[in-house]
């Protein structure tokens, strides 16, 4: 009879050999293993001469915009990074291009000031990092294009998943749900039970996939990454903090946060997620701490909201993030604090883009400067730099209206709201109902996936949403898609979910290039498609969740009839 369930529990002890099995390495083993790695060192430099074309490819195209309808591949990203590191390495101190930082005062020494290009809002170690560019630009985009390399071999590095793997014919997945109940003596019943290697190797193989398919060779990351958008390097701050997280070097990771958050300020809102990851009992302890420890608080590795780990690790997250930004704030003075980190807080962005907030932003921008005037513009005539403004009534209402919009706070409470949310109610989902010490690494936690809804929905709800910011929780997507069980998300379903939010995006980029090249007025469309995209980015999010808590139910459910199974073995 087949079986109804596979599955493999990825909170036992793999390492753990059966007195009956011999301990000898299996030659098949090894083998694969290689073979595993020589794939994985195929698809990177694949990944790497495709990244190199298309930057032969950039290069043709912006030598000859007028062949291909005034388009140029290289983003303008790259190129006012490239003007900054140009301004540092050239300073002069007639036209005000020196840095003004009292650093460089008392010390007496000349560094140009990257603030002095116009929309520079960035930390001035990215202009010092693509600095080879100054030799030959295509250098700083290769750098670009390895570090994004470097990501694929650290999410395959990531430790065994916390959720069971399982396995489930979708006959069987539906009537499971259907009835609601499952009898415990089949979810753990030895004939239902995938043998553990290969239970691994199937988990393997989807962690493998996810990756590669996800990031090495997908599209969307080679096509961002070679028109020099510099999202790989926080997306790669990012995945080394997480994965030092896992692997229980929480110092390390600490450091890692407070590089991430000088380098840009959103990875700062996985401290929920992390804060309640320090908190979970049991998940660094090899024993169990004795009573003296218990009344004396000697057990500094136990968690606790306010327990040890927690306050080393924001000491020395703090303490990282204090030295690196007062380093930069000594030798670049006020701008920098102003450009990197002030004009984010404040940000009104009307040129067209994915957020919903986008034309109400719009509006609002010119009625500030036309205090009785409306500009909606009319659908079918040329667009301007600056809309005809036409009179309007209601001139203090449109005036509320326009300082709500305008506000940060609008924006800003419901992504709080949700980063606050899901870091510390999807982080501690799986938590054991046990506090029993489990390996580092392993545990109950699902960081990677609390962190990836945090992500997205900042992302979603942000005021600015442009394509670049896709590739923050794109990372962060293939760790949790081997927790995700076939029973509660099926191959047709993630097709169906995929491939809406990539029309969704479709639509959106078909009405900004007749605004944007073809000089149509579409703005109300334009719109119109990123409140598509809006709707169809939360509805993905949503399903993802509720396979998610499938897959919390499913292991809660298979941990149960372990131990119901193991009781009944002992009495019998």
């Amino acid at each position: 009879m087949a079986p109804s369930s596979l599955s493999y529990n990825a909170d036992a002890n793999d390492d753990k050999t059966s007195p009956n099995k011999p301990q000898d390495r299996d030659p098949s083993t090894s083998r694969s293993s290689s073979k595993r790695k020589l794939t994985t060192t195929h698809l990177l430099v694949l990944s790497f001469l495709i990244q190199v074309g298309l930057l032969l490819y950039a290069n043709h195209i912006d030598n000859h915009p007028e062949r291909y309808g005034g388009l140029k591949y290289t983003d303008v990203d790259w190129i006012v990074v490239s003007d900054g590191a140009k301004l540092i390495f050239n300073p002069d101190e007639e036209d005000g291009n020196i840095a003004r930082g009292w650093l460089m005062r008392y010390l007496g020494l000349k560094i140009g000031d990257p603030y002095e290009r116009a929309t520079f809002r960035y930390t001035p170690l990215l202009p010092l990092l693509i600095s080879p560019s100054l030799f030959h630009p295509l250098l700083g985009r290769l750098l670009l294009v390895l570090i994004s390399l470097s990501i694929s071999p650290l999410l395959l590095s990531l430790p065994t998943s916390d959720l069971t793997f399982t396995f489930t014919s979708a006959q069987t997945s539906s009537a499971v749900y259907a009835s609601g109940s499952r009898s415990l003596s089949t979810i753990a019943s030895p004939s239902s039970s995938l043998p553990q290697p290969f239970a691994q190797r199937a988990r393997s193989q989807c962690s493998f996939w996810s990756v590669h398919l996800l990031w090495t060779l997908n599209p969307f990351v080679l096509n961002i990454t070679t028109r020099g958008s510099p999202e790989s390097i926080i997306c790669l701050l990012v995945i080394v903090l997480l994965v030092a997280l896992r692997k229980g070097r929480e110092i390390q990771a600490a450091i890692w946060l407070g590089l991430a958050v000088s380098w840009k300020i959103y990875p700062a809102i996985y401290v929920p997620a992390i804060w309640s990851f320090l908190a979970r009992p049991g998940s660094r302890r090899e024993s169990k701490p004795t009573s003296a420890q218990q009344y004396s608080g000697g057990d500094r590795d136990h968690g606790g909201w306010l327990g040890w780990r927690v306050w080393r690790f924001g000491t020395v997250a703090g303490v990282t993030f204090g030295v690196v930004n007062g380093i930069l704030w000594a030798i670049w003075g006020q701008p920098f604090l102003e450009h990197t980190y002030l004009y984010h807080l404040t940000r009104q962005d009307h040129r067209h883009n994915f957020s919903p907030y986008f034309y109400p932003i719009y509006l609002s921008f010119y009625n500030s400067a036309n205090h009785n005037t409306s500009i909606i513009p009319a659908l079918n005539t040329p667009s301007t730099s600056t809309p005809t403004p036409t009179p309007m009534t209601g001139s203090v209402v449109s005036d509320l209206i326009s300082r709500i919009v305008r506000n940060p706070l609008t924006s800003f409470l419901p992504q709080l709201s949700l980063v606050l949310l899901s870091g510390f109610g999807l982080e501690s989902a799986t938590r054991p109902a046990t506090t029993e010490p489990t390996e580092i690494g392993k545990g109950s936690s699902n960081l990677e996936f609390a962190m990836f809804v945090q992500t997205a929905a900042f992302v979603v709800f942000n005021k600015v949403c442009t394509s670049q910011y896709f590739m923050w929780f794109l990372p962060l997507l293939p760790p949790i898609l081997s927790s995700l069980t076939s029973l509660s998300l099926s191959r047709r379903k993630i097709a169906i979910l995929v491939g809406s939010w990539v029309i969704a995006q479709a639509v959106w980029l078909a009405t900004a290039y007749q605004l944007e090249l073809m000089g149509r007025s579409v703005y109300l469309a334009v719109w119109a498609g990123g409140l598509s995209l809006f709707g169809v980015s939360i509805w993905v999010l949503g399903e993802l969740i509720d396979a998610f808590g499938a897959a919390v139910v499913e292991q809660r459910s298979a941990r149960v009839a372990n131990g119901v199974n193991g009781v009944r073995e002992k009495v019998e």
